[in-house]
């Protein structure tokens, strides 16, 4: 029995509290009779046409014009659809977390619905509260109407369940705010445009790289790297200061302060740009020294590094720095492909997939780089 009435009095405050949104819908604008005047809701103007019969309640003097059942003449204005404002009108108010009731919500503004969800979330914090009490009074009424220290654990199990939930909603939204107030502000309005811009050297890719959609997003390792890379790798890596790429022979030297190795690479399918010759999207590797801009990628577990293009990079991705007339990145590097071929490039240095995952990491933004 005292189960029941538990049961009894969750269905009485709930009803209680939830009664009036069953009265909450949206309301829908019928029209404005333009002969007896009526009838007029909100959100609808007095030249809102409707369907249905038409009244008359008296007669014009010009005579231009009698309704059906009417003597005499009468002229209506020329109806027009116009909404009175672009709210969504609810008929029965609803609590506002700023202060008083909401009967209506704007719509017409860019930002009514980050406002409307904003309120939202507040007021679902109020629901919370509210079902936190309830709980806590129910699990009051349990512990003291019962002498059974099962029932009187239970009750105060209630009770810390729904401190717990109460302390979980509030929380919640206390952190966000101190950390930031922005991360609970869902408006749109205030995102920062990103554009990505694809060079025309990237835009030439297809001519000798291969999409993800077409070889996946992994890489081949033949399990040999070139000679005496693993030492370098092991023993001169931190101190890597330039690499050189010598373009007759088609070799790059990495180089510490004791020690170089060289490694086979391929260039682009044109061929090479002299020294202030190169243009974009030319597919020729660039003469001249440059210095890493930072944009250096490396591989995870076995996936490639894709361009912002779709295409399968390889192991890794070390952009060398080389700008356009405009000074823009062109998008130039070393990276490899897929299936560990050192097949020509569309302007960038190509290395073997075992190369790069040895020596990328040795590069670090501002290293030289001289290609000859």
């Amino acid at each position: 029995m005292k189960k029941i009435s538990i049961y009894i009095l969750i269905l009485i405050v709930s009803i209680g509290f939830f009664g009036p949104m069953r009265e909450v819908k949206a309301e829908t604008c019928t029209g404005f009779n333009v002969v007896t005047n009526t009838p007029t809701p909100d959100g609808c103007t007095s030249t809102t046409p409707i369907t249905g019969t038409v009244t008359c309640t008296g007669v014009d003097p010009t005579g231009a014009y009698t309704p059906a059942g009417c003597t005499g003449g009468y002229t209506p204005s020329t109806p027009t659809t116009t909404p009175a404002n672009s709210n969504y009108n609810l008929l029965a108010p609803l609590p506002n977390p700023a202060g008083g009731t909401m009967s209506n919500v704007p719509t017409g503004d860019s930002s009514a619905f980050s406002g409307y969800l904003n309120m939202m979330i507040k007021l679902f914090i109020g629901i919370c509260a509210v079902l936190a009490v309830i709980m806590i009074v129910v699990g009051g009424i349990e512990y003291m109407t019962s002498e059974l220290i099962s029932s009187k654990e239970a009750g105060k199990e209630r009770i810390r369940n729904a401190i717990f939930g109460l302390l979980l909603a509030l929380g919640a939204w206390t952190l966000l705010n101190a950390i930031n107030p922005n991360l609970l502000d869902s408006s749109l309005k205030n995102l920062t445009s990103v554009t990505v811009t694809v060079t025309a050297d990237q835009a030439n890719f297809a001519a000798t790289e291969q999409t993800t959609a077409s070889v996946g997003t992994g890489y081949k390792l033949s399990g040999t790297p070139s000679s005496g890379v693993t030492d370098f790798a092991n023993n001169s890596c931190s101190s890597l200061s330039k690499v050189t790429v010598n373009t007759a022979t088609k070799q790059a030297s990495f180089c510490s302060r004791s020690s170089c190795v060289s490694v086979p690479v391929n260039l682009g399918y044109k061929g090479v740009a002299e020294v202030g010759q190169a243009k974009s999207g030319d597919s020729k590797t660039p003469k001249g020294t440059f210095t890493t801009s930072g944009d250096i990628r490396l591989g995870n577990s076995g996936n490639a590094v894709i361009s912002n293009n779709g295409y399968n990079l390889g192991a890794a991705f070390v952009n060398i720095g080389a700008k356009d007339s405009s000074g823009n990145d062109r998008g130039i590097g070393f990276h490899g492909n897929e299936q560990d071929t050192l097949g020509t490039t569309n302007g960038c240095i190509r290395m073997s997939n075992d190369d790069l995952t040895l020596l990328a990491p040795c590069i670090k933004t501002g290293t030289t780089i001289s290609i000859i």
